[in-house]
């Protein structure tokens, strides 16, 4: 596949409703997998959530950017690390989304390198990310890019 010429840019808030709308995507795709995930019409106020994630000191989100059209975004933070573990802070990957048209060229793992550049300047050593099992392209990109399962959630309907 022919790569994107892609502008990786921190995010600002003239970019809210764009990613709004690639977050729509990735509802849709949680949808297809499990009947449990909200549909998009539930969330509420996703517009304010980014617009404030935005600015956060602790959250970062960087966006692609092809022709003057952000095709995807990634969002990642700042945390305590879980008191099982011998350090104090990490990092995490809250979201990443390229649009459909623009997958496999490249632009996803532009936008992890720039948080996971943005994770080393502040001194983060170690970073987490969640992926549903099921989403099997997610599962399969993390994995290429040196990630692996240390932990495993399981869930169990109660009737």
């Amino acid at each position: 596949m022919q790569k994107d010429k892609v502008i990786i840019r921190e995010a600002g808030e003239k970019d809210t409703k764009d990613i709004v709308g690639l977050l729509e995507q990735v509802v849709d795709y949680q949808r297809k997998l499990d009947k449990n995930y909200k549909s998009f019409s539930s969330y509420e106020n996703l517009d304010k959530n980014i617009a404030s994630s935005i600015t956060r000191r602790d959250t970062k989100i960087f966006v692609a950017e092809s022709d003057g059209e952000i095709i995807g975004y990634c969002e990642g933070g700042i945390d305590k690390a879980p008191n099982y573990t011998n350090f104090k802070k990490m990092g995490f990957i809250d979201t990443l989304i390229v649009d459909k048209k623009h997958r496999k060229k490249g632009s996803g793992e532009k936008l992890v390198n720039a948080l996971i550049k943005w994770f080393k300047e502040k001194k983060i050593n170690y970073m987490e990310l969640g992926v549903d099992t099921r989403n099997v392209s997610g599962v399969k990109f993390w994995n290429s890019r040196g990630f692996s399962e240390y932990r495993l959630k399981m869930r169990k309907k109660l009737k």
